[in-house]
């Protein structure tokens, strides 16, 4: 959740709640600080752990997954996108918008991960993985397996 802003935005553009996950106990208490009329309203909810320990329960309840990057360590952030990817619920949308470790992504997924280090959002649909890129306005396209 870093200090907020993003789970406000996500209110902004119509979401009806917004959840967070945030690893830092100072940066949780400082979105819990911003967002405190939204956590009153039951708008927000923000949890404190680590994305690579929490259940992937959680990572399933989500209509829309957003990421930016929160780990700066390639290997980690390709399990850790491997693991919400794997969770997501039909219908849900995984935007990452830091997705320069796209060649890591694709050795631990299988699958044909574009080589673009721009937002990478995945879509899953009739138990199939479907993708855009920041360089792709058009329809979703078929995520393959290699």
């Amino acid at each position: 959740s870093g200090n907020g802003e993003k789970l406000y935005a996500s209110l902004c553009l119509g979401f009806e709640e917004a959840k967070g996950l945030e690893y830092s106990a100072d940066s949780k208490a400082l979105s819990e600080a911003f967002l405190k009329d939204f956590i009153a309203d039951k708008k927000v909810e923000i949890t404190q752990g680590d994305a690579l320990e929490i259940t992937d329960k959680y990572f399933s309840l989500a209509d829309f997954a957003y990421m930016y990057s929160p780990m700066k360590d390639n290997e980690a952030m390709a399990t850790l996108f491997k693991r919400v990817m794997d969770s997501l619920r039909e219908g849900c949308v995984f935007l990452e918008v830091r997705n320069v470790y796209y060649r890591e992504l694709k050795a631990k997924t299988g699958y044909r991960i574009p080589q673009h280090k721009g937002w990478f959002a995945v879509k899953k649909q009739d138990n199939k993985y479907y993708y855009k890129t920041s360089l792709e306005y058009d329809d979703w396209q078929i995520l393959e397996k290699i």
